[in-house]
């Protein structure tokens, strides 16, 4: 049978996991019973990490477990089999000295006035380099906005994203229209 990461499974047999020296009564006491998240594979090949809802994680091997067809009551999310962006992973203390540049720029500029730059993309990189300039001097704010030129290099690197992004819609409703 075929695993994968974010499948939910259960140990197929505690008492033989006991007989093979593989976990003892108390451990048995606690897996048994349990729905467990496959959390990673690890280096032995067909060997698993899984995790209960609980805190105990386990180690098992392929043939040691089974898929848990059957799940009553819990939610069922397909975000990870269905391979959907994984947003939660996004640093937000790092989003938020960025976001901290885009208030800079608003109070400046005025709100997404940037989006319009001519030739964005070059300029967005001068600055970018400009910003990763000053960082490699030492230099870790800037002093013209407060913010950490840091935070404005990614801020620039997502201006650029935004330019290059907007260039091949372009493209595509050109060849597609």
């Amino acid at each position: 049978m075929e695993f994968k990461v974010g499948d939910i499974v259960k140990v197929k047999d505690i008492q033989d996991l006991i007989k093979r020296g593989r976990c003892d009564e108390e451990l048995a006491r606690q897996m048994s019973g349990v729905k467990f998240k496959i959390n990673a594979f690890l280096i032995k090949p067909n060997q698993y990490e899984l995790k209960a809802k609980t805190g105990l994680t386990v180690y098992c091997y392929e043939y040691e477990m089974e898929k848990c067809e059957d799940i009553e009551n819990e939610s069922i999310k397909n975000d990870r089999k269905d391979d959907k962006v994984m947003m939660e992973l996004l640093p937000w203390p790092e989003l938020e000295e960025v976001g901290k540049v885009y208030t800079a720029g608003a109070k400046k500029y005025g709100s997404n006035k940037w989006q319009n730059l001519p030739d964005g993309y070059q300029r967005y990189k001068g600055a970018m380099l400009r910003h990763l300039t000053e960082l490699e001097k030492g230099n870790d704010i800037d002093p013209e906005t407060g913010c950490l030129h840091a935070a404005q290099i990614v801020w620039n690197a997502i201006s650029m994203l935004h330019c290059k992004m907007e260039e091949m819609s372009l493209k595509n409703n050109v060849c597609n229209g």
